[in-house]
């Protein structure tokens, strides 16, 4: 099994091609089984793995291990962690004054 930390400030969802979703909340502990895990890198890989934080990249955002208590102590080692990536802040009750725009086709004449 393999374990994974979210370090930031923004969740990162994963939806793999047999419909399972895998959401990474920061600084939460997934453990995977090694099956999901595997399909997960092989479909995610690319993305994931250059933003594997490690000596070489103090700047990334992931940390991965199969073992769950080494990443347990490589996130209290980092720390809280801010990225760059913005969230949306909304007012509860907070209404648009933009009028709606009209959606779908116009029929032809």
């Amino acid at each position: 099994m393999s374990s994974i930390i979210k370090k930031g400030t923004n969740a990162s969802s994963f939806r793999l091609k047999d419909g399972t979703f895998i959401v990474l909340q920061p600084d939460l502990l997934v453990v995977l089984k090694d099956e999901v895990f595997n399909q997960l890198m092989s479909e995610y890989g690319s993305f994931i793995n250059p933003r594997i934080i490690s000596e070489k990249n103090p700047n990334g955002c992931f940390l991965v291990n199969e073992k769950s208590s080494y990443v347990k102590d490589m996130n209290k080692e980092i720390g809280i962690v801010k990225d760059n990536s913005s969230q949306i802040e909304v007012t509860v009750g907070e209404v648009s004054k933009a009028p709606a725009k009209k959606r779908g086709r116009k029929a032809k004449k």
